[in-house]
């Protein structure tokens, strides 16, 4: 970049007519001639620049402004536009614009749908890059360097001279600028075979935020990573793209057929959703749908356009649509041979015997209206087309392009480039509204059918997030805080639509390369503030540590392999769940304490997991950056068979806590869960409960000593972290107070032989007694013997009808006859003969009840493999038993929905012996039962539907569980009770919705101890325990 003193003498009597242009006392004025004198100092040939004076200022602004809608009197006008010549003065222009704080925007070609390249909400300059179009193509290396002011017609054109074998798969619309285009990811006709204009760029030159011009190789990966597809406007100004051309046949063949829905539209839609995506990578199927009169007396019908071009002669085409798509009724008239680039003009409405000389320098089209965008991965049925067609002749106005995916696009990874909107995506929808000049004064009506429509489209689309174009962007969407200053939360919302999970990786590349946001629009990717102090983070955990903590970032190999190896919920590993941005897994308690110390001292959100079986995902998602603690390096065991105790680090499963105690004692065990790859540190924070439960009471009940890393970095045990925390940690919940390392546990007598058996019984076979009678015994049988009940829908009979299944599991400490004596005397109606009741050891009972062959090793326990599903889970608890009449209601609502069950698991016992308040778990005497509600489905169902189904259910239940409050489990995590403000900063009051129906009065107690520990609320999750200090 050029940094000569030399000053152009056209800027300097540009910067004396700009101030006597402004009222003198204007302090703007002074400011902006600053300005112009900055750009005269660091460039050494005259920059073009326009001001409002200017007679060329309103052909230089209208002349590549695509929407009228943004050029009206009251529409905000740039200061300043300048129209470099040279890259030097795209420089100068960053330099100096950074300098004097001046808002910079950005355009290339102008067809930005929101405008976002040439308005803005507070005083800017355009520096409009149309004089930077050269073109070089190299035809023998097939690749092409394209500065970003050229258009897509350029550039085809450029190619098209050379090469008549060569194209490139960009945009439909010829007057469509590069570096906008590209940025956004971009796509035409040869999507399918080709992916977007992004995913061929190889190289790129960027002025950044110093004034630097940066290529492929300074630049870096997560910068170039970050340009093709990350949307225009955030990260620099792209002054050229080094793009890789791709082969064209001589001949492509096109169609354009129509149909009504008295031709049969209806069904020729749905088969082309079933249909286009599946084509050969070489044909593309574009369906436009709109309004036309039906009749000469101006009845409306729809009309589905159906416009093609294949890679191949007419031939092929014809086989192939013979073959895939008979029902369009295509004949050998209707297809059109000609050239690649012939195809070009006569998809953008130009003649296909025109000089393609109409692509250089073409006047940009423009009109007065908006487009939203949709993804749709599941085919829309007839019937709920006929709604779609009963919704657009009601508006009118409104109309729908689908542009169909496959091919090239599911073969690139969602995360290959920003674009992700990639494998599954069968088409996208486009809407589009117009209005005339005349009808600007009910432009409103124009754009709120389009809203009006969008909204109908909700059931059809993608969900979690309703992904979105960010090429189409849309302000209606979410937008930033004036001046394009949005926080990560506010662009969160809009970020997720158009990038899924890559909007994480965009903000961390945003935060290292412009941590100043100097280059922003109103929907620009954020900096995040905590991300900026990423190296001194880094070097924090240097400096506190004399050991290498391992660390993992989005770009190390094994990240996702750490990231997902302990996550069971599959529901929290889409593309669009916020990951961390750092992995710590430490190696020993010290690497635990530098983790918080850094943390604490850079800002840093952490979540700490210890076994990821967490069924909201609080120990590994987050709603803003955060970092993963990964304590499963932590995971010694201890046992002391004499004293009856074991030291357990919290990044051991229960599992391995068992295959410990089974290792050196066949009389000892644990009364923790029946799950063994859950983690204990998680576990016993919440309370913990397995098949012991009615004998020795929770897990968290047998804890008497433990370890913890507090909010200053310190680590305490019992006797140094006070009576109050060590109540609150044990039950509390994790997440709020500290990390606890380890843990003393009790071991639990268990006898050389325990009983097991397990009958299951339908409606037909007498299910609904048998629940009943279950409620009245369960909880009072003896305090060994632990009968759990498990309800599910079933099929009765061949033919698929359904019924209810109730399976009663059981667990006695003690051999079989003693069991079938208690059973004939408390609960004979179950009906168990000599054959139902098996022996085994206890260890072997902890395999079964896991699902894993009693005559396995207990080897099997140690480092077994997270059990993975896409679930949901919610809990209740019962203080009165549920009358049969009841229960029949119960199960029609299990049957209507089919997918719902719920595991009931007995109280009584040691838990009705112990008080309330002894630990912050809270469900004691009095409690009948709790219920586990819970759903699965595949990854190829859609998780509303289930996740609807089992709030139905839990809001059916209402009448027959606890009230006041409605009671639940602490590690049953359930968002839908309440959730914390972002960031976990909910107030006392927010949290007391959920906190009492967790702890019930134990709740307040939390919030004093948490007040007193972390008065800062470092330690916090989405359901944590808030601090009022806070």
């Amino acid at each position: 970049m050029s940094t000569t003193s030399v000053r152009s003498p056209v800027l300097l009597i540009l910067i004396s007519f700009f101030l006597l242009a402004i009222p003198m006392g204007a302090s703007s004025s002074t400011h902006h001639g600053d300005f112009l004198k900055c750009l005269s100092d660091h460039s050494n040939t005259s920059i073009p620049i326009y001001t409002p004076q200017n007679s060329k200022y309103s052909f230089i602004l209208q002349s590549t402004l695509a929407s009228l809608r943004f050029n009206t009197s009251t529409t905000p006008k740039p200061f300043l536009i300048l129209t470099p010549l040279t890259e030097s003065h795209v420089q100068t222009a960053v330099v100096c614009s950074k300098k004097h704080g001046i808002q910079i925007k950005v355009r290339s070609g102008g067809h930005d749908f929101e405008g976002l390249s040439y308005i803005s909400d507070v005083p800017f300059i355009i520096v409009d890059l149309f004089n930077l179009k050269k073109i070089d193509v190299d035809v023998n290396s097939k690749v092409a360097w394209v500065q970003s002011g050229a258009t897509t017609g350029e550039v085809y054109y450029t190619i098209a001279k050379k090469s008549k074998t060569l194209g490139f798969p960009a945009a439909i619309c010829t007057t469509v600028g590069v570096g906008g285009h590209f940025s956004g990811g971009g796509y035409g006709f040869m999507l399918r075979k080709y992916g977007t204009a992004a995913d061929n760029v190889i190289d790129a030159r960027i002025v950044d935020a110093h004034g630097k011009i940066l290529n492929r190789k300074s630049m870096g990966k997560g910068l170039f990573w970050a340009i093709r597809g990350g949307g225009g406007g955030s990260f620099g100004i792209v002054i050229s793209w080094k793009i890789k051309l791709v082969t064209v046949p001589p001949v492509v063949t096109v169609f354009s057929v129509s149909k009504t829905l008295a031709e049969g539209a209806t069904s020729l839609v749905h088969k082309w959703q079933q249909a286009a995506h599946k084509l050969p990578h070489e044909l593309f199927i574009m369906l436009g749908l709109g309004i036309v009169d039906a009749t000469p007396k101006g009845e409306k019908t729809i009309i589905a356009t159906f416009d093609s071009m294949y890679l191949g002669d007419a031939k092929k085409l014809q086989t192939i649509m013979q073959a895939r798509f008979p029902e369009l009724g295509l004949e050998s008239k209707d297809y059109t041979e000609m050239s690649w680039i012939q195809s070009v003009l006569l998809f953008d409405g130009i003649p296909t015997n025109s000089s393609i000389d109409v692509l250089v320098s073409r006047p940009q089209p423009k009109s007065l209206a908006k487009v939203k965008s949709d993804y749709v991965k599941q085919v829309i049925p007839p019937i709920e087309l006929e709604n779609i067609w009963k919704r657009i002749l009601k508006d009118e106005q409104t109309g729908m392009m689908f542009m169909p995916y496959g091919g090239k696009m599911s073969e690139i990874a969602e995360t290959e480039t920003p674009f992700p909107h990639r494998n599954g995506t069968l088409f996208k929808i486009i809407y589009l509204v117009y209005w005339t000049e005349e009808q600007v004064g009910i432009s409103k009506k124009y754009l709120n059918q389009i809203k009006r429509m969008y909204e109908f489209m909700t059931p059809y689309v993608t969900k979690s997030p309703r992904e979105a174009y960010a090429n189409y962007r849309d302000l209606d969407l979410g937008q930033t805080s004036k001046n394009g200053t949005a926080s990560y939360a506010q662009a969160k919302v809009w970020g997720s639509k158009y990038f899924k999970g890559n909007f994480d990786k965009l903000v961390y590349v945003k935060s290292k390369v412009d941590p100043d946001n100097f280059f922003r629009n109103e929907q620009s990717i954020p900096r995040d503030s905590s991300l900026t102090h990423y190296g001194d983070f880094l070097k924090c955990l240097s400096d506190h540590s004399s050991t290498s903590i391992p660390v993992y970032t989005p770009q190390s190999s094994n990240y996702s392999l750490i990231l997902e190896s302990t996550m069971g919920n599959l529901r929290f590993n889409t593309s669009s769940t916020l990951k961390p941005f750092l992995i710590l897994t430490p190696l020993k308690e010290s690497h635990v304490q530098t983790a918080v110390i850094c943390s604490r001292k850079h800002g840093i959100q952490i979540k700490v997991r210890s076994g990821g079986h967490d069924f909201e995902g609080l120990s590994y998602i987050s709603d803003v950056p955060f970092i993963t603690l990964d304590l499963f390096n932590l995971g010694e065991i201890d046992v002391d068979v004499n004293g009856k105790v074991a030291w357990v680090q919290s990044g051991a499963t229960s599992g391995e806590v068992y295959y410990k105690i089974a290792e050196k004692s066949n009389t000892l065990g644990f009364p923790a869960t029946t799950c063994t790859t859950v983690g204990i540190g998680g576990q016993i924070s919440g309370g913990g409960y397995g098949f012991m439960l009615r004998k020795y009471g929770l897990a968290a009940d047998n804890i008497i000593d433990a370890r913890i890393v507090d909010v200053d970095g310190r680590i305490l045990n019992k006797k140094s972290m006070g009576k109050g925390l060590f109540w609150a940690i044990r039950g509390g919940g994790g997440g709020s107070f500290g990390i606890v390392v380890s843990w003393k546990i009790k071991l639990v007598t268990v006898p050389p032989v325990v009983t097991v058996f397990s009958v299951g019984k339908t409606l037909a076979e007498g299910a609904t007694s048998l629940v009943h009678k279950w409620q009245q015994v369960a909880h009072k049988l003896p305090h060994d013997l632990f009968l759990q009940l498990g309800l599910s829908v079933v099929d009765a009979t061949p033919k698929e009808e359904k019924t209810i299944l109730a399976t009663f599991d059981s667990m006695y400490l003690g051999d079989a006859k003693k069991l079938q004596t208690i059973m004939q005397d408390k609960f004979p109606e179950l009906g168990l003969e000599s054959k139902d009741y098996i022996e085994m050891s206890w260890i072997q009972s902890v395999l079964l009840f896991d699902g894993i062959p009693t005559n396995s090793s207990i080897d099997i326990l140690v480092n077994r493999p997270q059990a993975k599903s896409m679930g949901k889970g919610k809990s209740d608890y019962v203080k009165q038993v549920i009358a049969q009449v009841e229960l029949e209601t119960i199960w029609e609502r299990m049957l209507k929905d089919e997918q719902n069950g719920m595991v009931l698991i007995p109280y009584g016992g040691k838990m009705s012996e112990i008080a309330e308040s002894e630990t912050p778990f809270p469900h004691r005497d009095g409690t009948l039962f709790m219920i586990f509600h819970f759903v699965f489905w595949d990854e190829k169902q859609v998780p509303e539907k289930y996740i609807d189904q089992i709030r139905r259910m839990y809001e059916f239940m209402t009448p027959y569980v606890s009230k006041s409050p409605r009671g639940a489990y602490a590690n049953y995590r359930d968002l839908n009770l309440g959730q914390t403000n972002i960031n976990g900063t909910s107030s006392y009051s927010q949290a007391k919705v959920w906190g009492s129906k967790y702890f019930k009065d134990n709740f307040d107690k939390l919030v004093y101890v948490k007040s007193r520990v972390d008065p800062d609320n470092f330690f916090r999750n989405e359901q944590s325990i808030p601090s009022v200090a806070h």
